[in-house]
């Protein structure tokens, strides 16, 4: 059996079932309408308000909307089996059908309004107005019944198939939108020397700082936030030393504030370490070439006693020629710079003077003052200290002031 055979066989088998198809749609289509014109005839003669007009109204529109709606699951149904070529034709046949249902319903629909307009005119004999009414109403009717019909539109099975995805994707989308919550970023607490971030200031917190000094042990994130007991933005052997001297009660620290309260004497560049660096920069600061303010200020007046001068320089090299002994945690006071009676740390004539005016008595020497004019040392400020000290400017006794006595 050739295939154009086959396909004849098939095309004839398909219109029989289409044919059938319309048959059974328009057998439906008029025993429904003619049901519902039965319903709408009784129910405008029986209604004696506007309300029930407008309810059988309703009823009709939803009658016809659901026939359309049966009309074209069928049609679609058909359409999936059939080819392209094939579905074109049926495309047509159902408008035909349609235009035609279209026109039974509009027939049915005049008929009916002629019907009604005739019974209410012998019925309602009396008044004109009840005859004006269902015209109206019916004219209503018609104009509701076709706009329902014509408006109705179809979809093809691939814009059903599109719609239904999108549906399903906006959903999708709305429901993450309900249910994504914003991240809110975990706010973690500087403890202030807690390098190892136990909550307890301790022996081993200034260890790991070491460590990380050394490069044994680097810390990062929170513990490198801890580290920086003083909050001065660099972890440093300050902060190891700082921690010691907080667990030597040397300072009040509380963990949860930066310690700010102390005085690391003679660091004035502040990296905890005591050298010749910084007596190289308190002297800039003398000269105006590196002005110290703060924590550097502060920590550059060695000696405490509230100036920062040429003496401060000597004394830091002192300590570091280790001729006196030194925590850089306390004040140096333990020290005599001997011939310089008015603590600048220069020897010059103006030492001199004032020891003779403390001899004098115009000027009263006391406390380190009265121990630097001691120039020879022998438990008494006199002439002759004033003496020594021009001697010493003469060049005369070198190698001695102001770190040895002339003897």
């Amino acid at each position: 059996m050739s295939k154009k055979k086959i396909f004849i066989i098939c095309t004839i088998i398909f219109f029989i079932v289409c044919s059938c198809l319309i048959f059974f749609v328009l057998t439906k289509e008029k025993l429904f309408t003619t049901n519902s014109n039965e319903d709408i005839t009784s129910n405008i003669v029986n209604s004696s308000t506007d309300d029930e007009r407008e309810c059988t109204v309703n009823e009709t529109v939803v009658d016809t909307t659901i026939l359309n709606e049966e009309n074209i699951s069928i049609l679609e149904e058909s359409a999936e089996q059939q080819p392209i070529e094939e579905i074109k034709n049926s495309n047509n046949q159902n408008t035909n059908t349609d235009t035609n249902i279209n026109s039974d319903i509009n027939t049915n629909i005049n008929t009916d309004t002629n019907t009604n307009t005739n019974t209410n005119t012998n019925t309602n004999t009396d008044t004109d107005t009840d005859a004006d009414t269902n015209t109206n109403t019916n004219s209503n009717i018609n104009t509701d019944t076709n706009t329902a019909i014509n408006t109705d539109t179809s979809l093809k099975p691939t814009e059903i198939k599109d719609n239904m995805l999108q549906d399903n994707q906006d959903s999708v989308l709305n429901e993450e939108q309900k249910t994504s919550t914003p991240t809110v970023p975990e706010v973690k607490i500087t403890y202030y020397g807690d390098s190892n971030e136990d909550g307890i200031l301790d022996i081993a917190d200034a260890s790991r700082i070491q460590r990380h000094l050394e490069g044994s042990d680097v810390l990062t994130g929170q513990a490198l936030k801890n580290a920086d007991i003083n909050a001065d933005g660099k972890v440093n052997n300050a902060d190891v030393v700082l921690v010691r001297a907080v667990l030597a009660r040397m300072y009040s620290h509380q963990i949860t504030n930066p310690l700010t309260n102390y005085v690391l004497y003679g660091d004035s560049n502040e990296d905890g370490i005591l050298d010749i660096a910084d007596s190289s920069r308190i002297q800039r600061h003398l000269e105006g070439s590196d002005v110290l303010t703060g924590q550097a200020l502060k920590n550059a007046d060695i000696n405490a006693d509230g100036k920062v001068n040429n003496a401060d320089v000597v004394l830091v090299r002192a300590v570091l020629a280790r001729m006196y002994s030194h925590q850089i945690t306390n004040p140096l006071t333990n020290y005599v710079l001997y011939g310089d009676s008015n603590e600048d740390g220069i020897l010059d004539i103006a030492d001199s003077i004032t020891i003779k005016m403390h001899i004098e008595g115009s000027k009263v020497l006391t406390g380190q003052a009265l121990k630097n004019a001691n120039v020879n040392n022998d438990g008494k400020v006199d002439k002759t200290d004033a003496i020594l000290v021009q001697e010493f400017l003469a060049s005369m006794h070198p190698n001695t002031l102001p770190y040895k006595p002339i003897i």
